[in-house]
């Protein structure tokens, strides 16, 4: 079992615009310090845009690496 190096906790509303963008500059400062067993613990407040449809498209991507239990 890998032991978790990382939570990132991303708080979202009506981030549509920013997310993806937000998650990958994450992931590629994530790579190279070398942090490969990390999570992210998405949190969104309700929006009312598509943040939430593309959190779980996202999450849908890297389904290997990301596990969910309810956004």
């Amino acid at each position: 079992m890998k032991t978790l190096e990382l939570s990132i906790i991303l708080p979202s509303y009506n981030e549509e615009n920013n997310i993806l963008n937000t998650l990958s500059t994450i992931e590629n400062a994530l790579q190279k310090v070398k942090i490969k067993n990390y999570e992210f613990i998405f949190v969104d407040d309700a929006s009312t845009d598509s943040t939430k449809k593309k959190i779980l498209n996202y999450i849908n991507q890297k389904k290997n690496k990301i596990k969910t239990k309810k956004i």
